[in-house]
């Protein structure tokens, strides 16, 4: 997890535009010919097929005085990244930080250092790490098909789950609204240049599966900068 120190406050409508500004400061500072875990591509410039690292917003939600302000950003990594890239992501890391851990959005400039433990309940990467039951969404989930009569929506979010090592829920509840307080309705929520998302179902999620299942959960499309980002129910966790 990261922490923003300085820069205007943003709150979770605009998470997509920062996770991407987010990722192109980290990256820059990675060599020449980085690890497709890291970067996304492959060794060919082309789009990696297996999984990678994706920026996850960490905005204040889900307590009674939420209001969805983005304080960090967090990495969530491949489960079987190499010992070899994690280095390479260390690395990168050191140095963005070392030289100020800027951050550029055009008229908003953040700095970002990295967050520690006794920092704001917002950026404690546990919140979703832990096991529950029942999860809801923090950002919208972009659907990887529309649903359809004969292909309804609890079909299209196992799909999802499978693709994840989820296994199949027991009930799903979609909602255009925010179902925890601080997040926004899927309709203000902005895609950063990733203005091709639009043309997919988009919708917020509650999940809930038999047995407990442990986080981070990202789902659908846009998973990589953060949209399909869920948390753990209260009540469940």
């Amino acid at each position: 997890p990261l922490k923003r120190v300085s820069g205007q406050a943003l709150f979770l409508s605009q998470s997509v535009a920062v996770t991407e500004c987010v990722r192109r400061a980290l990256t820059a500072h990675f060599p020449d010919q980085a690890p497709g875990s890291l970067t996304g591509h492959a060794d060919d410039g082309r789009t990696l097929a297996g999984v990678h690292m994706a920026v996850i917003p960490l905005p204040r939600v889900g307590d009674k005085f939420a209001d969805g302000e983005i304080m960090g950003a967090a990495l969530v990594l491949p489960k079987d990244i190499s010992d070899a890239d994690y280095a390479v992501l260390i690395q990168g890391l050191g140095k963005w930080i070392a030289a100020g851990g800027l951050v550029d959005m055009g008229s908003v400039r953040w700095t970002m250092e990295l967050a520690r433990a006794d920092d704001a309940l917002s950026l404690q990467d546990w919140r979703y790490r832990r096991a529950a039951q029942a999860w809801s969404s923090v950002t919208p989930i972009v659907f990887e098909r529309h649903p359809r009569r004969k292909l309804g929506i609890d079909d299209v979010v196992a799909k999802m789950c499978a693709d994840v090592g989820l296994p199949r829920p027991t009930a799903v509840i979609a909602t255009s609204d925010a179902l925890l307080k601080g997040a926004q309705s899927s309709r203000k929520h902005t895609l950063g240049t990733r203005s091709y998302l639009s043309r997919s179902f988009i919708s917020h999620l509650r999940i809930q599966w038999q047995q407990p299942v442990r986080g981070p959960i990202v789902l659908g499309r846009g998973q990589y900068f953060g949209l399909g980002l869920m948390l753990p129910d209260r009540e469940a966790a």
